[in-house]
This record gives C-alpha cells, sequence and structure tokens, in this order.
C-alpha cells in the first residue's frame, strides 16, 4: 500500500516521450485546433526538453553508465523557476491551457466514436479518411497529467509538500545497436554522446500525501490483504490515524492511562472541528482536568484544539474576581467571533468541572454553548467519609421502614452523580428558540440504567451511535442543518443589544419571591427554555448565592446607605451606555405596572427582563412554589420620561422588537397596496407605524437609514414600490418596510412601516 501510494504521486518522463509530445503539439497548433493552449503546452515542454538535453549539464553522481543529478526542498522550486514554471503561471496559464486541451481531446474522440458508430448501423464501409492529428494521443495526455498532477502537490497553497518530493535528471548511455534503429543509415554515427537517452523524475517519498488526498472525499477506506503485517508503519507512513476501537469509560483507572487520554482528546479535536462558537466541557474533578492539559501539551493535542478554539479553564477555588474574569473574557471572545468571524478559529472551548461554577449558575445561550461535552459520570467521592454515612444511614433506614419511601444507599449515590451531570447539560439549551448537542463521552450510556438518571427532556432524544466516526458524521449534519436555518432568516438590526451577560460584582438585587405569573405581562422568553424541555416546571426565585452566580455575582440585603448599581445600569453597560441611574428605591408592589416601567438611554423592557432571566433560566431543579401573600418584594426603577413608552413583542417567540408610543401606531383600513396585503391574512388588522424613528428597534430595523448597504428586497410591479420583509429573530413575518419606488408618484410610500396586527402584542 505504501509503494502504490508513493508511485502514483510520482512522475517520470523520458526524451523520447517528450520528443513525440513535441511533435504532436506542432501538428496540432498547425492544423488550426485550439492553437492558443496547445501553444502554452508547447512552451513549457519546449523548455524543458532544452534543459534535459543541455551539454551543460552537470551531474553530482556519475557511473559509467549512468549520471544523475538529483534537487530537494526548495532547490525543486529554484530551479523550475529558472525554466519559467512557478505556481503563479501554473495557475494563470498552464491549468487553464491544460483543461481546454483535456475538454478539446474528449471531443474529438467522442466524434470519432459516434462516426464509427453510425458507419456500423447503416452498414456502410467506413470512409478511408487521411490521417491529421487533431488532439493528443492518449500516451501525450497522460504525460501533461502527471507533471501537472506534480506541480500541483509542488505549489499548492494550504499545505507543503516540497520536501516530500525529489526532482532527478538522469543521463543513461543506451546500446548502439538500439540507438542506431531511430536514426536513419545517414547520421547513424558512433559517436560519444548520440550514445545517451536522458530522463526527468519526480520522486514522491511521502505515500501520506496521495493517501490523504484520496481520503478526503470517502467515508471508509477498508484495506484487506493477508500479509499487511507488520501494522505499526502504516499510520506514520499513510499519515493517518487509524481507530482502536476502545470504549471511553471515565472511570478513576482509565482517567489515569494515557490511551484513555489520547483518545479523548482525539475525539474533542474533531468536535471543535465541527461545532462552531461556543463548547462547555465537563470533567469529573480538577485532578483529571490537570491530568488531561497535562497530557495534551505532550501530544500535541491542546496545540490543535487551540488553531480551532480558544480554550478556558475554569479556576480552581473561590476566588470570585478570577473566576469573572475568564467567564467574561470567554463570552467576549464568542460574541466578538459572532461579529466577525475569523479565519482560523470559530469559537472557544470551557473545560469545567461537575458541581463547579460553571455548571451550577452560569447561563451559556445561544453562541455562547452550542455544544456540552460531558466526560465521565460524576459520583462523589467514594472514600469520603460523610458520603460513606449517608450511604450506610440510607440503608439502615430503608430496612427499618416498612413504609417505604427512602432509597437505598446506592440508589443515592448514583443520584448525586445524574444530578450533577443534568445540572451541567443544562447549560445549552436556555430558552425556546435556542439549540445546541449534548454529547456524552461515556461508554456507561449504553446501558438503560444510565439513561433513566438523565432529566426526561434529555432522555427521550438519546442517540447511541456504534462507532465514533459515525457519531461526529450526525453531529455535522445537524450542525449544518441549523446553520443553514439561522442563515435563511434575516439578520436582525446591527443596534440590537447583543446577548452578552456581563458579570458585574457591585450589582446587588434583593429578591425574596417573584411569580411567574406575575411576571407574565413582561416576561415571556426566560422560562421557555425551550420547546424539548417537556418536564419545565414554574420557577421560584430565590436569594441563594448559586441562582445569580451569573447576573451579580454578590447577593447582600439592601443598603439605603449604599446602594450598590442597579440592574438598570448592567443594562446600560450591555447596551454601551455609561451609567446615568445613581440610586434605586426598593419598593413594596404586588405587581409591576406598565407605566412605571420606563428607563432612559434607550432601556427597554426587553434588556430590563434580561438581566432577571437568571433567576428565571435555572429549571434544572424543580422546586416548589408557594403561594405568596398580598405583596411580593421586588425592585423598580424610578424614572420617568414624557411620554410612555410600550414594548411590542413578537406572537411567536415572544421576542422583543420594539419600543414606542403606541399612540403612533395608525390601523390601515385600505389594503391597496399588494405588499401590504402579504400581512392581511384571515383578514387581520394591519397597523402603519407613523413615525418609523422614534421606536426603538431590537431585532428588526424599521428605519429605512439604518438598512444595510446590500440587503434583500422584493420589487411588486403592481404597487410599483421596492419593499424589505420584516421579519423576527425566529423568522415570523412581522411586517414590511417599504424601501423605494418605481415612479415619482409613489414616492410618497418610501420609507412606511406596516406591521401585522396578529403577528406582535403589546
Amino acid at each position: 500500500m505504501e509503494d502504490a501510494a508513493r508511485s502514483a504521486g510520482s512522475f517520470e518522463l523520458d526524451d523520447k516521450s517528450l520528443s513525440i509530445l513535441k511533435i504532436e503539439l506542432t501538428q496540432i497548433i498547425k492544423g488550426g485546433f485550439e492553437p492558443d493552449a496547445h501553444r502554452v503546452l508547447e512552451h513549457l515542454f519546449d523548455g524543458i526538453w532544452e534543459w534535459i538535453n543541455s551539454p551543460g549539464n552537470k551531474y553530482d553522481i556519475e557511473e559509467y553508465e549512468r549520471h544523475i543529478n538529483i534537487w530537494s526542498g526548495r532547490k525543486i522550486i529554484d530551479k523550475l523557476k529558472g525554466l519559467n514554471i512557478t505556481a503563479h503561471v501554473y495557475e494563470a496559464e498552464f491549468i487553464p491551457a491544460y483543461k481546454t486541451v483535456s475538454q478539446h481531446a474528449e471531443s474529438v474522440r467522442r466524434e470519432s466514436e459516434n462516426i464509427m458508430i453510425d458507419d456500423e448501423l447503416e452498414g456502410s464501409q467506413p470512409e478511408v479518411r487521411v490521417h491529421r492529428q487533431e488532439c493528443l494521443s492518449n500516451n501525450s495526455l497522460s504525460i501533461v497529467q502527471g507533471i501537472f498532477m506534480v506541480f500541483g502537490f509542488l505549489f499548492r497553497k494550504d499545505r507543503d509538500y516540497v520536501q516530500d518530493y525529489r526532482m532527478a535528471l538522469m543521463k543513461r548511455k543506451e546500446k548502439g545497436n538500439e540507438l542506431n534503429v531511430a536514426h536513419s543509415k545517414k547520421s547513424a554515427k558512433s559517436t560519444q554522446d548520440s550514445l545517451w537517452s536522458y530522463k526527468i523524475s519526480f520522486w514522491c517519498l511521502n505515500p501520506g500525501i496521495i493517501f490523504q488526498d484520496m481520503c478526503a472525499e470517502t467515508r471508509s477506506v477498508i484495506l484487506t490483504s493477508g500479509t499487511l503485517s507488520p501494522m505499526e508503519t502504516f499510520a506514520s507512513e499513510l499519515e493517518t490515524d487509524f481507530p482502536n476501537g476502545a470504549h471511553l469509560r471515565g472511570v478513576y483507572s482509565n482517567i489515569e492511562s494515557f490511551r484513555y487520554q489520547d483518545d479523548v482528546g482525539e475525539a474533542i479535536s474533531q468536535i471543535v472541528e465541527t461545532v462552531p462558537f461556543g463548547i462547555l466541557c465537563f470533567l469529573p474533578s480538577y485532578n483529571a482536568l490537570d491530568k488531561l492539559m497535562q497530557r495534551w501539551t505532550l501530544t500535541g493535542t491542546l496545540e490543535h484544539i487551540k488553531r480551532k478554539k480558544f480554550v478556558f479553564l475554569e479556576p480552581r477555588g473561590s476566588d470570585k474576581k478570577k473566576f469573572e474574569r475568564v467567564i467574561n473574557a470567554f463570552y467576549d471572545q464568542i460574541d466578538e467571533l459572532v461579529d466577525c468571524s475569523d479565519d482560523e478559529k470559530d469559537g472557544a472551548i470551557f473545560f469545567a468541572v461537575y458541581r463547579g461554577k460553571v455548571s451550577e449558575g452560569v447561563d451559556f445561550s445561544d453562541a455562547y454553548c452550542r455544544a456540552v461535552i460531558a466526560l465521565g459520570l460524576p459520583y462523589p467521592g467514594l472514600k469520603d467519609i460523610e458520603v460513606s454515612l449517608k450511604k450506610e444511614y440510607n440503608d439502615l433506614k430503608q430496612r427499618t421502614q416498612h413504609h417505604g419511601g427512602v432509597m437505598n444507599g446506592r440508589d443515592w449515590y448514583a443520584t448525586q452523580a445524574y444530578r450533577a451531570m443534568n445540572q451541567a447539560l443544562g447549560r445549552c439549551i436556555r430558552h425556546k428558540n435556542d439549540w445546541g448537542a449534548i454529547i456524552l463521552l461515556e461508554d456507561r450510556f449504553q446501558e438503560s440504567e444510565h439513561i433513566k438518571g438523565l432529566s426526561k427532556w434529555i432522555r427521550n432524544r438519546v442517540h447511541i451511535h456504534e462507532s465514533f466516526n459515525e457519531g461526529i458524521s450526525s453531529l455535522k449534519e445537524f450542525v449544518d442543518h441549523r446553520l443553514s436555518i439561522e442563515q435563511q432568516s434575516i439578520i436582525p438590526n446591527s443596534d440590537m443589544p447583543t446577548n452578552n451577560q456581563t458579570i458585574t460584582q457591585q450589582a446587588t438585587i434583593d429578591v425574596s419571591a417573584i411569580k411567574n405569573e406575575d411576571m407574565s405581562d413582561y416576561c415571556f422568553t426566560s422560562c421557555d427554555c425551550t420547546n424539548t424541555k417537556e418536564d419545565t416546571q414554574q420557577v421560584e426565585a430565590s436569594t441563594t448565592k448559586s441562582d445569580f452566580t451569573m447576573l451579580d455575582g454578590d447577593i447582600r440585603e439592601p443598603d439605603q446607605e449604599n446602594t450598590a448599581i442597579s440592574l438598570a445600569t448592567q443594562i446600560e453597560r450591555r447596551l454601551g451606555l455609561s451609567p446615568t441611574i445613581s440610586h434605586v428605591g426598593f419598593t413594596q408592589i404586588k405587581k409591576i405596572p406598565q407605566t412605571s416601567m420606563t428607563l432612559q438611554n434607550q432601556t427597554t423592557y426587553d434588556t430590563l427582563l434580561d438581566g432577571l432571566d437568571a433567576v428565571f433560566k435555572d429549571i434544572d431543579d424543580d422546586l416548589d412554589c408557594e403561594e405568596l401573600e398580598n405583596q411580593a418584594s421586588a425592585f423598580v426603577s424610578t424614572i420617568a420620561e414624557t411620554k410612555p413608552r410600550k414594548p411590542m413583542f413578537c406572537q411567536n417567540c415572544r421576542r422583543i422588537l420594539l419600543t414606542g408610543d403606541t399612540s403612533g401606531l395608525k390601523h390601515v383600513d385600505d389594503f391597496s397596496l399588494n405588499c401590504v396585503l402579504l400581512l392581511s391574512t384571515n383578514s387581520a388588522y394591519v397597523l402603519e407605524v407613523e413615525n418609523p424613528t422614534a421606536w426603538e428597534a431590537y431585532s428588526v430595523c424599521i428605519d429605512l437609514e439604518r438598512l444595510p448597504n446590500e440587503t434583500q428586497v422584493y420589487m411588486n410591479k403592481a404597487d410599483k414600490l421596492f419593499y424589505q420583509k420584516i421579519n423576527c429573530n425566529c423568522a415570523c413575518l412581522i411586517g414590511v418596510i417599504v424601501c423605494g419606488a418605481m415612479s415619482p408618484e409613489r414616492q410618497s410610500y418610501v420609507g412606511k412601516v406596516f406591521i401585522s396586527y396578529d403577528a406582535v402584542i403589546f
């Protein structure tokens, strides 16, 4: 296999074959068949002919019957450059000429075959035709193909194969009687020079060049032979990794082994190549994380991962500031890559541990987490005295209580692992329109008893793949499908705030209890984590530290003497505004009234409620919600504006679209415009936004001046207007904006915005 691959990547050309090729090219050019393309090849091979037959050539090895000169590495490129064969000339001149010559030869042969078939069908004798060279012969065309294959590898931009080749010029002495046959009797002199033949060779020393090129377009390559042994050289010579079929069982003994560490590293390397943006990888302990990092640093796996993703590690200890710096750096890196793609890196991967800060209180919605990788099962430390005592206690209690209801020690021990894992896996899907992949790199999840420990919304969607390659293929299909859906949707307004949840150490919030229905008029997305989480329960906000790690980083009682920065200040930071609110009052209210929830500097209901997402988003643990008293504790900014601004939400996904004065909306009775008729299905009402610039847009764009320079628009010939559809991020049609007119009398419609009443809610 190795020899066959090397031979396929090599090429040799002797002077006799080169002479025949030159003669054919001359005849074809004289016949007027694609003369320009054939002339380019003639010039190329004339240069090679003159070089190999030059009497001034010097040879490093001079034997009696053979002289050889060998070039390697960059010397090959330098020598070819002297023959005017460069990467630029190859791409700009040789490749186009070669394609034209090949197509011409194929056309001539096809026409010749058709004529022969017609003669046979008619039963007539084929006409005697005078032979004329119209295209290159098969032998000459194979010479062109061979040398162009070598040039393609030598001048390849994405890979440097120059060091894998050797170029040799050979001068070999031939027997006089063999040479005399090729000469006329008049010129058959037995001179010393006439006894030499010449050959140029390009030898491929790396079989992996051809093997990798072949494997790039194939799903599987199967090598079968009774004499393949020894197998050790195949992987290195063919530059490929053969899967060893190892089972990834993350028990303590395996985590300590190099084989497990290498296999996990290879698996994660392929996952980061497949999934863009943010990836979370959870491990059982910091000790396991350290061992993997040390091993991957030595083997180069970590460097391979860093080529595609920025790498972040969850810091040890309880240093809150250090953790905030790391998590904010992760968020910022993803935001930067979402806004502006990188030629090399397309995201970041965060390595963390089960039961750590990352797994239990931080929100990774949307691009922050497109995949969660779970390694092992996070069982509590079996040698921990408290854990051992708890297991013994449960076993004893189950034996002594006959009414049941108490799980034994073994079940309790397993439950702790599943609870920690489900908490970590819940970082991925954070709202109804979010998406991501959950990858369980653990052999034990092939067993039904372990699958039962997963959350219900995951349990019913587990797909077990027989091989890792099968799983990667499935993952790639899933990611490509989701990305294609995102690309089909309309790009939202560039002024829309990002979903970066910046951690602010100074922020302080005191929320004793806010029931979900009390926020139903405003909070539409925070509790609808995903349409796949079937067991989503109503969540009660609490003041535990873990619930607010993402939002505050510090939970304290409100201090009127030294009031910390309010949530509205966090909102301003996310919008890039300077803080202007210096004091926030804590007011006892039963329900937040609409008219009082108004903020300055483009602060809207949506951004205010985004700050509360952390209160409602953690639905991993079911909490019993108690009935509230007549009053609930909440906080509200006491800032007033001259005109009340009201939010407009998407009817489908409850995402905020606009905020503004609803008195500026006018009901449209006359559906004379066909583009407006798009919005009037089922006799729905249509609203015209009288002053679009007065509205603050977040998920859509209704200001003609803010539309991108290049955007998709539609033309309606009947209306004589150009318009753009206004779509929410969920792809739901909200309205239309008129972008241009085809006649002066229709110019008054330009800039008008029409909204479907049934597509929005207030």
